[in-house]
């Protein structure tokens, strides 16, 4: 049996194989790892001051679509996923999701169910109490 792995290993392009594969499978984690530190995934809040919009942008937002509603008279959209902890250190954002999220006057057409899953999930849930 060690005699065929020998031999295997003999032959110049396997070992060439054998190292480049390696080098390959290296770079890929080490460019992992960074990706995983460099990439963030923030949610942008703006007020658009020509019609009042309250803006919240998440990732994904092309993917999962967007929901619109209204919040004191103010339009709001909602686009992507937005992320519950960032979501809770902007209080008019905060409020304005929550109230859209249980408003039956909400327009859902153009959100897609994961959308719709992720504002009603447990962390949004719990992000949304104390105004329930």
């Amino acid at each position: 049996m060690e005699e065929a792995i020998d031999e295997g290993l003999s032959d110049r392009r396997a070992k060439w194989a054998v190292l480049g594969s390696t080098v390959a499978l290296a770079a890929t984690v080490a460019i992992a790892i960074w990706l995983a530190f460099a990439v963030s995934v923030d949610t942008e809040v703006s007020i658009d001051p020509a019609t009042g919009t309250i803006h919240l942008q998440g990732t994904e937002g092309n993917f999962v679509g967007r929901v619109r509603g209204t919040y004191e008279g103010r339009p709001v959209l909602i686009e992507g996923l937005p992320v519950a902890s960032e979501i809770k250190e902007q209080p008019l954002a905060w409020r304005a999701i929550c109230m859209v999220r249980d408003d039956p006057a909400t327009d859902w057409s153009e959100a897609r169910p994961m959308l719709r899953s992720h504002i009603f999930s447990d962390p949004m849930d719990e992000l949304c109490k104390p105004f329930n």
